[in-house]
């Protein structure tokens, strides 16, 4: 067994069942997650709530 090889390696590679605006939303909502979390580490709460708040905005249809 070869040790060097990555667990994740040997999992299948799926394609996204979502569409591309849906990939497209999931990834900002990523990247304003982050930024949130940057801001709320650095003790900036108020614009840490308002990225959150943008997020939400963006999500308010998804039933999640």
């Amino acid at each position: 067994m070869d040790s060097t090889r990555e667990p994740s390696s040997s999992s299948p590679v799926t394609p996204s069942q979502s569409p591309p605006e849906e990939d497209g939303i999931l990834s900002t909502a990523s990247g304003m997650a982050k930024e949130a979390a940057l801001l709320f580490q650095s003790h900036r709460y108020q614009e840490c709530v308002d990225v959150l708040n943008q997020i939400f905005q963006k999500k308010e249809d998804d039933p999640k």
